[in-house]
């Protein structure tokens, strides 16, 4: 269909529909309009009616008129029935009215079952004054304009107790007697026959109808004219622009018109310039791309091992390098027929297939597979797959290389032997050590006994006998001598139990000031001699008892004040105490011994505290020793949980520090 009838179909149908809204609306207007006018006139016979049923009430009793033939139709209830029959001669409206009630003197004016409806509905809404509904009578429809008589002070005179009426009115009637004001004594009813307002509104309609048709049909046609010349006309150019530029030629352009046609135009050139720069562009990416592939094909196809993209659903290779070669580039094959020569996936334990535990994991796998050469040679193949992931995290593909490890499974063959091996010789060469362990112990401890026999009889001849200043040197410089001796015997018994691990920590109580005391005499005297001042400098703030192994802390502290001594030919040694915390029952304590003497290279300090070595080996000519003591120190402070450490510049001294973690 063209676009022009279909544009003309909807503003038709469209102006249709809103003719039917407006002459829907127009009709009920009319009808409303119609009933409005039929209530006032109704309103108004009421308003006659009521005034005549007044004078005539009034009349009757103030004159005292008497009843008889003749008057009683006078009466205001006679007269309104009489005035109802001949009023719709006088209208031909086809009211009727009367004054009912339920109650009536007059039989003629007994109420039906519609107006009794009414009397309900007043008694029930004492405080209305109007009633207006349709209603249905022997198949006839009509409408019931109601208006309640209540009972008033002038009713009572007929209508009150009947001794108190007039005679004619007591003679006359046996009912409707004993009212009280504020009863409802019947109501005025008029009566409307619906198709009377139907006629009136239908008349009505059609007179105006015929006039709105003719104004929409020359709206419509305004509407025609003007659509096709601002409208129709100048999109069926743009449309054909539109074709021509789609299918024939992209340098073609749409005429620019003027208004919103002319924006829509422009638009339309605009992005005509735009797509083809875009082809333009999509070009040049096309071949960029294509550039680009065959740049990513060379290079995989430069891996000196299988490299694949597959497939995750199929199982089918999409992309592979020279490896693939082999098989016909058009077919499609899946990477178990590639590596294989099957057609099923892998699924036995021993080969898991690399795909489906990337499906199941969503992570990078690596597997070990068992392959066939062209030979028919097994080789053992490193699979390494990685998953490819879609926007809902789905793995779609998995990259999948493979490296030959044949080589390097039988080097780890190889090297597993010689391990084996190595682990006999190293049980062998630390059963060895053990032996040379318990060796040195065994002599140490032999050596020590004759040692201090040595020293025992040297120092009783010092003593108990007279000697030569010559004699008592040499005496002198054996004791000494054997001191020196002894004290290298002990480093080499501790090397040996510790190597053995035969030494172990004891938690005892001890006081900490009774051991720095006893540190400070044992070492005072020595420091003296060689005129160098000892100091002991310890916080306030630490717990008098503590719990550990004063044993171990006390050999450390020896080692450490003694080669202080050793190394410093004057100045002063301290050794301060701090605490540096405590929490949940345990304090953590830093032991610095400072001193002022020769101090150590930053070049050795890394080797200070290995077995058996010392700072320079002229140490060891100049100031004696076996190197062994702060190896000692170091791993005493280990089994307790400390750490140890030095700072030093060589020719200005050196301080020795040391925390340990004891209890409270």
């Amino acid at each position: 269909m063209h676009i022009q009838t279909k544009l003309l179909l909807v503003i038709g149908m469209s102006l249709f529909f809103i003719f039917m809204g407006v002459e829907l609306v127009h009709y009920r207007n009319v009808k409303q309009e119609i009933q409005n006018n039929l209530q006032e006139q109704a309103e108004k016979v009421r308003s006659l009616l009521m005034a005549y049923r007044h004078v005539q009430q009034k009349v009757f009793l103030e004159k005292n008129v008497p009843l008889n033939d003749v008057t009683i139709n006078f009466l205001p209830a006679y007269a309104i029935g009489r005035i109802s029959e001949n009023y719709p001669d006088w209208d031909g409206s086809g009211f009727s009215f009367n004054n009912v009630s339920d109650k009536p003197r007059n039989p003629a004016n007994m109420a039906d079952k519609i107006e009794l409806e009414a009397m309900d509905y007043f008694r029930a809404n004492p405080n209305k004054e109007l009633l207006f509904k349709p209603f249905t009578d022997a198949g006839e429809h009509y409408y019931l304009y109601a208006r309640p008589i209540w009972i008033k002070q002038i009713c009572l005179k007929c209508h009150s107790k009947r001794e108190d009426a007039p005679e004619t009115i007591r003679n006359l009637y046996d009912n409707a007697w004993d009212y009280k004001i504020g009863e409802l004594r019947g109501i005025l009813s008029i009566k409307l026959p619906t198709n009377t307002i139907n006629k009136r509104v239908w008349y009505s309609f059609k007179q105006d109808i015929v006039i709105q048709l003719l104004g929409f049909i020359t709206i419509f046609i305004l509407i025609l004219i003007l659509i096709r010349r601002n409208v129709t006309q100048p999109l069926t150019k743009l449309a054909d622009s539109i074709q021509t530029f789609a299918y024939k030629d992209h340098t073609h352009r749409a005429i620019e018109f003027d208004g919103e046609f002319g924006t829509l135009s422009k638009a339309f050139n605009n992005m005509a310039n735009e797509i083809v720069a875009q082809q333009e562009i999509l070009k040049n990416e096309v071949a960029a791309r294509k550039k680009e592939q065959e740049f990513l094909q060379n290079v995989i196809d430069s891996l000196n091992h299988p490299f694949y993209v597959i497939n995750a659903n199929n199982y089918q290779v999409e992309l592979a390098n020279l490896f693939m070669h082999k098989f016909d580039p058009k077919t499609h094959i899946t990477c178990h027929k590639l590596t294989h020569y099957k057609d099923t996936p892998c699924d036995d334990k021993r080969t898991p297939c690399p795909l489906m535990e990337v499906k199941k994991t969503k992570k990078p796998v690596i597997l070990e597979h068992i392959h066939n050469d062209k030979n028919g040679n097994t080789r053992n193949i490193e699979i390494h797959g990685f998953p490819i992931f879609d926007n809902q995290n789905n793995v779609i593909k998995m990259i999948e290389y493979s490296l030959d490890i044949t080589k390097r499974k039988a080097n780890e063959e190889a090297l597993l032997k010689s391990e084996k091996h190595l682990s006999v010789a190293l049980e062998k060469a630390e059963t060895a050590n053990k032996a040379k362990s318990q060796f040195l112990a065994n002599m140490t401890h032999e050596l020590r006994t004759p040692m201090i026999a040595i020293m025992g009889y040297t120092e009783l001849l010092l003593e108990d006998t007279e000697l030569t200043e010559e004699q008592e040197y040499y005496l002198r410089s054996v004791v000494n001598s054997s001191k020196k001796l002894l004290s290298i015997i002990n480093d080499i018994l501790d090397i040996s139990a510790i190597e053995t691990k035969k030494i172990y920590i004891k938690s005892i109580d001890f006081q900490l000031e009774q051991l720095l005391d006893n540190i400070f005499e044992l070492f005072n005297k020595d420091a003296e001699k060689k005129g160098i001042k000892l100091k002991l400098a310890t916080d306030d703030n630490i717990p008098r008892n503590l719990v550990g192994d004063p044993l171990r802390i006390r050999q450390v502290l020896i080692n450490l004040v003694n080669n202080a001594i050793k190394f410093s030919k004057g100045g002063e040694i301290t050794i301060y105490t701090k605490m540096s915390k405590i929490k949940l029952g345990q304090v953590t304590l830093r032991f610095s011994i400072q001193d002022t003497g020769i101090g150590i290279s930053t070049d050795t300090m890394p080797y200070l505290f290995d077995t058996f070595n010392q700072a320079d080996n002229s140490y060891t000519r100049e100031f004696g020793g076996a190197g062994s003591g702060l190896a000692i120190c170091k791993y005493l402070i280990d089994m307790m949980g400390g750490y140890i450490w030095v700072n030093s510049e060589l020719g200005k001294g050196s301080t020795f520090n040391f925390t340990i973690t004891l209890s409270i």
